[in-house]
């Protein structure tokens, strides 16, 4: 982890406090490269499909599952994820069904070799993981100068542990479905920024 990202981290609990629990940033996260396609705008190589959130092709993006989930119980008897409640409301889009994604001010996501960051509007990071770069993925980065990113702890990218064998493209897509009417996955496109 690089310096900047060290002093980042160490601030990021100041940052957010609820009920007396501090969040800090998640180095940690499963992070997974895409592309939005035609037609169905489904992303290539995964069990995604965005509907009509997204009408622009070929946009890089960028997909974050938390390493751990922390759950809050609401009165209703229904609950929440308390990471991703925090994103949004910090100005990422709930994604749901008809969602129309907008860009995001001043928070942009970054590469240093295999490891991809989103960070805040304070330039804060807010979570990073390790992927494979790809750069026909980076070159489409550079030239939209935008990406979109999908972060929430049930998008169907992590392998659960006990499910090594069983767990299939019909089991992600059903995580992700799931996740998406729960109201439980934040996007929003964010600038792309090449590391220094």
């Amino acid at each position: 982890m690089s310096g900047d990202d060290e002093s980042s981290r160490g601030q990021v609990p100041s940052l957010f406090d609820l009920l007396g629990c501090g969040i800090v940033a998640d180095d940690q996260a499963t992070c997974v490269l895409a592309y939005t396609g035609s037609a169905l705008q489904a992303l290539n190589a995964t069990h995604i499909n965005l509907g009509s959130a997204v009408s622009e092709p070929d946009v890089p993006v960028l997909l974050f599952e938390p390493s751990a989930e922390i759950r809050s119980s609401r009165p209703d008897s229904t609950s929440r994820e308390i990471q991703t409640e925090f994103i949004i409301m910090e100005g990422f889009n709930r994604l749901l069904p008809d969602s129309r994604i907008a860009l995001l001010e001043n928070w942009y996501a970054t590469r240093n070799n295999d490891r991809y960051t989103l960070h805040d509007h304070r330039g804060f990071m807010w979570v990073s993981g390790e992927t494979r770069a790809d750069p026909d993925w980076g070159a489409a980065a550079r030239r939209k100068r935008k990406v979109l990113v999908l972060y929430g702890t049930a998008l169907g990218i992590s392998q659960p542990p006990n499910e090594l064998d069983t767990y299939r493209v019909g089991d992600r897509r059903a995580e992700f479905e799931k996740a998406r009417q729960e109201g439980r996955i934040a996007t929003a496109f964010v600038a792309w920024r090449e590391a220094v």
